[in-house]
């Protein structure tokens, strides 16, 4: 379903492949030329997950093996989940209390020679008002100086930094899903939402529509994820604390316009969380005209007795939970 998410959000530059517990993240911001040549590194783990406590500091090491030799720099990045669920690495910015701010490095540049495998040491400190999952990036990529004409590669590898503070109040789950609406796209029409994370503990979405008609017949079920998710071909959406994110699915065009009640179930974390009950209508053109009503059968008369009417049918509704 690759394909068929671009239409919601822009394409993103600086998203993660994979996440978390898929999260072998290689960034690669090329520009080729004839002749372009970049040192190749490389980078161990990609992840680093650390259980921490308030006011007290980590060390962390991270492994950089030359392929090539070359010098590296190092910086932090701190991460922001964007709409679409991918993550984003961006420069650290004075004034804000993410975690990039927490991370220490003992060197900041690194000369490395071919088959040589240096180490990276760090540190984190937490600090005393933290709480909930806290994430940030160490970047390593090759310094290499610019260059007046031509056109260089740089390879960059990103690794994930994960700290998750415990507490008492990191285990509420507090979310919120709105705005559920339909998204026409050329020939395909998805329906979508907002969900929002306003915990302090990411975790994972699982989000189903449903929809059913005047009768209370159950006419259609699908799952809603973000674009992320389903262009991994996750079961379920991965969102952090204070994100909100847009999860949507396809609606099927041979479904009968008309007005129908939608129903929204999300587990977060594995609990469930408040039904969300709205009405969503779907227009004559975009979706397939209603079949006509059926007329009611009339009895013919007979001689021998007094014309009469038919009895109205009986219309069966389909009593399937919702």
């Amino acid at each position: 379903m690759q394909n068929r998410q671009s239409f919601l959000l822009p394409a993103l530059t600086g998203a993660c492949r994979q996440w978390m517990g898929k999260m072998a993240v290689t960034l690669a911001l090329a520009l080729s030329s004839l002749g372009a040549h970049a040192a190749e590194f490389g980078v161990s783990p990609m992840l680093i997950e650390l259980t921490g406590a308030p006011d007290v500091s980590q060390d962390f090491h991270i492994q950089v093996l030359g392929k090539t030799s070359g010098n590296a720099k190092v910086s932090v990045y701190r991460l922001n989940q964007l709409p679409t669920g991918h993550m984003e690495f961006l420069p650290p910015e004075a004034g804000t209390e993410d975690m990039s701010g927490w991370i220490t490095l003992e060197k900041n540049k690194l000369s490395i020679r071919k088959g040589e495998t240096v180490v990276l040491n760090g540190s984190v400190k937490v600090p005393r008002k933290a709480a909930g999952t806290n994430v940030a990036a160490i970047m390593v990529e090759e310094d290499q100086p610019l260059k007046a004409k031509g056109i260089t590669l740089n390879v960059r590898y990103a690794v994930v930094l994960s700290v998750n503070v415990g507490g008492t109040m990191t285990t509420r789950t507090i979310t919120n899903f709105h705005d559920l609406s339909l998204e026409p796209q050329e020939e395909r029409v998805f329906i979508k939402g907002l969900f929002k994370n306003g915990g302090k503990t990411d975790g994972q979405l699982n989000a189903e529509l449903q929809l059913r008609d005047a009768s209370n017949r159950l006419v259609l079920k699908t799952p809603l994820k973000t674009q992320s998710a389903w262009q991994r071909s996750d079961a379920a959406s991965r969102v952090f604390p204070g994100s909100e994110v847009v999860v949507f699915g396809e609606l099927p065009r041979t479904l009968p316009a008309g007005t129908y009640q939608a129903f929204v179930r999300n587990r977060f974390s594995d609990r469930a969380q408040p039904l969300v009950k709205t009405t969503v209508e779907l227009p004559a053109n975009l979706f397939a005209a209603p079949a006509a009503p059926a007329a009611a059968p009339v009895s013919t008369p007979t001689p021998t007795e007094p014309a009469r009417t038919a009895a109205p049918a009986v219309a069966m509704q389909s009593s399937g939970e919702i």
